[in-house]
């Protein structure tokens, strides 16, 4: 079984509010992956709520990264 690299380091910062409300959504589930992300990303650049810019800066590249590894 392969673990990831988040169980087998202790996590050093908070979690990104911005990624776990992208995890936690519900209405994205069985949603084409590249749709879901760029759904997020784009609430991510229109500041939809009110995070930080480091919060936004940090999920961007987290987004980004996501959708073009999924294809």
């Amino acid at each position: 079984m392969t673990q990831f690299a988040s169980t087998l380091y202790p996590q050093t910062n908070p979690t990104n509010p911005i990624l776990l409300e992208f995890r936690e959504t519900r209405q994205l589930r069985g949603v084409d992956p590249n749709v879901a992300l760029n759904l997020y990303l784009s609430y991510v650049d229109r500041g939809m709520w009110s995070w930080s810019d480091d919060h936004r800066d940090h999920a961007r590249r987290v987004l980004t990264r996501l959708a073009t590894l999924s294809g």
